[in-house]
């Protein structure tokens, strides 16, 4: 509440196992997307307050999550199966067997395909939106790959460049 002067302990619906947290630029939404079976949580009022919203969720393992700049109740996840022993799927090269999800106004979450692999073998480390542009987003996958969609993630087109590699650490 006082940009970081001080901290509260653990909020109550938030996930445990977070792997990555997300601030919308204009509106008091905070995202994060973890490992703690949720996949991902959303709070409206700065942090103070969490849901994890799980509806039209069959992957529970959360990586990336980024929320549209225009708006912030389209938000999006990358997830992948949980594990119950040793490490989860997602970050098993080539069968991440992981798909990118998008909740629009709190409705049950959506597989995005539109050009997408499905299901994506290399799992989406980066999701990132253009605060310029709402509606495009980029997702940075293991293998390097970078996809784009200009339309909320309903159609998708791989950029023509590989990075090498995107790391989850």
């Amino acid at each position: 509440e006082d940009g970081g002067q001080n901290w509260s302990g653990h909020r109550p619906g938030a996930l445990r196992d977070c792997h990555s947290m997300q601030f919308h630029s204009t509106a008091n939404w905070v995202y994060e997307a973890g490992g703690t079976g949720g996949g991902g949580a959303v709070s409206q009022d700065g942090g103070k307050n969490w849901q994890q919203p799980k509806a039209g969720l069959d992957r529970h393992y959360g990586w990336a999550c980024a929320a549209d700049p225009g708006r912030p109740a389209v938000w999006y996840a990358s997830l992948g199966p949980s594990a119950r022993f040793g490490p989860p799927q997602a970050h098993r090269d080539g069968q991440a067997n992981s798909y990118i999800f998008r909740s629009i106004d709190g409705s049950p979450w959506q597989k995005l395909g539109g050009g997408l692999p499905q299901p994506l073998s290399y799992m989406a480390y980066a999701l990132l939106t253009d605060p310029a542009r709402p509606g495009h987003l980029y997702a940075g996958l293991s293998n390097g790959d970078v996809w784009q969609s200009a339309d909320y993630g309903d159609r998708w087109q791989q950029l023509p460049f590989n990075l090498q590699a995107i790391h989850r650490t």
